[in-house]
């Protein structure tokens, strides 16, 4: 069996690495538009209506809030099918390196929303947390449960009164 000599074994390695690095970029990089097999829809995350009620946000979390109210502005993703409005939010705040805290009941698999962007429940006050919209109105199932269909308009709000002050 012939040596390989230490330049060519190096010029492999090289050659290799660049050939996983591409794969994994190509893998792991965010989608603007649906593959075959796969649908889209948007996904926004506001916290706007803090704007209004500032008085009642601890102090410590001003700086969080951006000055339009918007963490991640509606934008397209694609999803498979029996893909959830969690699974999109999971990977959005993933790929968009967004904090995102959550629990999930067991038995059930069902997501509750902590915080996002650092932002947590009962910032704004004892009615503040956030909650969710599909096509302007407010689901009867969690987000977890929610199932994506093509052309969904998704938002994550965060609300000061129990979604009252949303529009």
């Amino acid at each position: 069996m012939k040596r390989w000599k230490r330049p060519a074994r190096i010029a492999l390695a090289v050659v290799l690495a660049a050939a996983l690095a591409a794969a994994l970029w190509l893998t792991l990089r965010p989608r603007q538009t649906a593959p075959a097999g796969e649908s889209a829809c948007t996904l926004a995350i506001r916290c706007d209506a803090v704007l209004n009620d500032l008085d009642s946000l601890a102090a410590d979390k001003r700086e969080l809030i951006p000055a339009d109210g918007v963490l991640l502005p509606e934008t397209q993703a694609a999803f498979a099918d029996g893909e959830t409005a969690f699974d999109l939010l999971r990977r959005l705040c993933r790929d968009q390196g967004i904090h995102l805290d959550f629990s999930i009941t067991p038995g059930y698999n069902s997501a509750y929303i902590k915080a996002i962007g650092n932002l947590y429940e009962f910032d704004c006050g004892q009615r503040s947390g956030w909650l969710y919209h599909v096509n302007g109105q407010s689901p009867d199932v969690t987000c977890s449960d929610y199932q994506l269909q093509p052309g969904d308009k998704v938002e994550f709000l965060y609300s000061c009164d129990w979604g009252q002050d949303l529009d």
